[in-house]
């Protein structure tokens, strides 16, 4: 091994048995930690490439019994007991202290963040004071949520960022929506799976909601131009300057379907996304061009919106593993968490695999209890 090749394998955290492993699981034997709002869909990928699996979830859904050694959860799945008490600390910062005061004694070959980290990545600080963790680092995930930033690399792209405006106060809202314009949507700057966003569709919504507008906490608060059109996202593998394109996707969003009432909740996922090609060779030069200039590694996900007029607008980057896993693992014989840590090593895939038409849904109880 050249000395160029081992630099490479130490500072991604990548053992050499994973570049050597051809006919075997790719993490066969190996201790894999797993942090997320919805662990369970990485697990799951883990366990079925061989590794032992440490899990910190919020949900605590009964199969991760299936596919982990050990696992904590935020949320007790006990019959009968109310699931959401009132906690003194963000769900993220619990799942990084639950991770910690769980496993303190185990010795992690890799640990992979899921959902929940994208806005708060900062919070992952307290697993790297003893851990590495296998993907982006911190300081790119913060990175790969700076608009501004994006907008710059974007120019010259067939790729639009809607228009917005940061607040952190009642007047500051009401300026910025008259920059941006109506429709627009209100959302937390650190916000993910579609929580917690408001659409404010005309000057009639801000006079009829305008009491409960006053007394939102509006620090950290996004005001974004709305834009309707059809959601998509993509999936995408990289080495920190180069990237390519796995899939994609449609995105199911707020379906009455599902259990949803029109929000802006995030449903799951349907391949394929059926586009002219010259719009599909947009999304994935856009996108491939977008992970090379964050310098992001190991497995990304982009989401979109395509317009009536063809126009595509990106609402926002997750720099890790994303929900549509599972969806690309049940179409096809890949293993995107293996594939995810060969990438982190510097190897992208030679041939990218064709996913017949798939569906993951996610359906949502219709009434609180």
């Amino acid at each position: 091994m050249t000395m160029e090749a081992a630099e490479l394998l130490k500072s991604n955290c990548i053992g050499s048995s994973l570049l050597k492993m051809k006919g075997k699981k790719a993490l066969n034997r190996k201790n894999v930690g797993v942090i997320g709002f919805n662990a369970r869909p990485i697990a799951c990928s883990c366990a079925k490439a061989g590794a032992e699996v440490y899990v910190s979830d919020y949900w605590g859904d009964s199969d991760l019994s299936t596919c982990c050694s050990e696992w904590v959860s935020i949320l007790a799945s006990i019959p009968g007991k109310r699931q959401r008490e009132a906690r003194k600390i963000q769900a993220d910062e619990n799942l990084v202290s639950n991770f910690c005061t769980a496993f303190p004694d185990i010795a992690f070959d890799h640990i992979l963040v899921g959902s929940g980290f994208d806005g708060r990545a900062h919070e992952l600080q307290p697993i790297l004071k003893k851990w590495e963790i296998s993907g982006n680092s911190i300081e790119r995930m913060q990175l790969a949520r700076n608009l501004s930033v994006i907008e710059e690399i974007l120019e010259g792209t067939n790729i639009r960022v809607p228009r917005y405006e940061v607040v952190n106060s009642y007047t500051e809202f009401t300026s910025a929506v008259l920059e941006v314009g109506l429709p627009c949507v209100l959302k937390p700057v650190a916000s993910g799976g579609g929580s917690g966003i408001r659409l404010i569709r005309s000057e009639a919504d801000l006079i009829a909601h305008e009491g409960r507008l006053k007394s939102t906490q509006m620090e950290g608060k996004l005001v974004q131009e709305y834009v309707a059109g059809f959601d998509s996202s993509v999936s995408l593998m990289s080495t920190g300057d180069r990237a390519v394109t796995l899939s994609i996707n449609g995105q199911l969003i707020g379906m009455p379907s599902t259990g949803r009432n029109c929000d802006f909740v995030y449903c799951g996922n349907y391949i394929p996304f059926k586009t002219p090609h010259h719009m599909s060779k947009s999304i994935r030069e856009g996108s491939e061009k977008i992970c090379n200039e964050l310098g992001l590694r190991g497995s990304n996900g982009i989401d979109y919106v395509v317009d009536e007029s063809g126009n595509i607008w990106l609402m926002e980057i997750n720099p890790r593993i994303q929900g549509t896993l599972e969806m690309l693992e049940a179409s096809s014989t890949i293993s995107v968490s293996s594939m995810h840590l060969k990438a982190l090593a510097g190897r992208l895939p030679e041939k990218i695999p064709s996913f017949p038409p798939t569906v993951k849904m996610i359906v949502y109880a219709q009434r609180n209890g």
